[in-house]
């Protein structure tokens, strides 16, 4: 939302495609300790994957025309799921006992003490 569904302009920021990164470790994290499957289970390749090559490969695959397609236009469609969403894991963040600070930046939320 900050760059405000420019794909492209998210890719050129490696702090932030890094921030992106370590939100997204952290939902697995906070939706295993919840007891939430994901699948496809390959997603857990995310957690092994090194950080570095993450983030490179992100910053390449976002000015894609499947990003566009696949994840910025589906985001742009659906303002109330986004919404949702995003109440759901808060929810879940505030659990107590998950370290998550990059999910609680990108979720609005302020850290806790």
């Amino acid at each position: 939302m900050k760059y405000h569904l420019d794909a492209r302009a998210l890719a050129r920021s490696t702090a932030d495609v890094g921030l992106m990164v370590d939100g997204l470790r952290q939902t697995l994290e906070v939706l295993s300790a919840a007891g939430v499957r994901v699948t496809p289970r390959a997603t857990s390749i995310i957690r092994l994957i090194p950080r570095f090559l993450l983030i490179a490969l992100l910053r390449q695959a976002l000015p894609s025309r499947f990003v566009e397609v696949g994840g910025v236009w589906h985001v742009s469609q659906a303002p109330d799921e986004m919404h949702q969403l995003a109440a759901e894991l808060q929810a879940l963040v505030r659990s107590p006992g998950l370290p998550v600070p990059a999910l609680r930046e990108l979720l609005g939320m302020a850290a806790r003490p």
